[in-house]
């Protein structure tokens, strides 16, 4: 049963995280519009450090949000050293170090 209680409650707070994260993005539209961050496919993967959201998403490549006053930057196989434009996971280590997957 403890089992049970305890994957309750990790699904809890993932919900929890990304309503937070939900509408720390959407509060950067200062319009009634939707703000595209990809080429609209889907978004795989979202790590935080400090001012910054990096998402992760299915063809559109690595996205850099910056949450203090929206402006995003996206790399892509074009500009940078990323090998596939399909990002499926971000971690981000104790010394800053981003780990893309791909």
């Amino acid at each position: 049963m403890k089992a049970k209680t305890s994957h309750f409650n990790l699904q809890i707070v993932l919900f929890s995280a990304f309503i937070l994260i939900f509408f720390r993005i959407s509060s950067f539209n200062q319009t009634n519009e939707w703000a595209l961050f990809t080429n609209g496919n889907y978004v795989n993967s979202i790590a935080e450090e400090g001012n910054y959201l990096w998402i992760g998403s299915d063809g559109g490549g690595l996205i850099k949000l910056d949450k203090r006053n929206g402006q995003f930057y996206v790399y892509t196989t074009l500009n940078s050293g990323l090998p596939s434009q399909f990002v499926q996971t971000i971690a981000i280590d104790k010394q800053g170090v981003k780990w893309i997957g791909t």
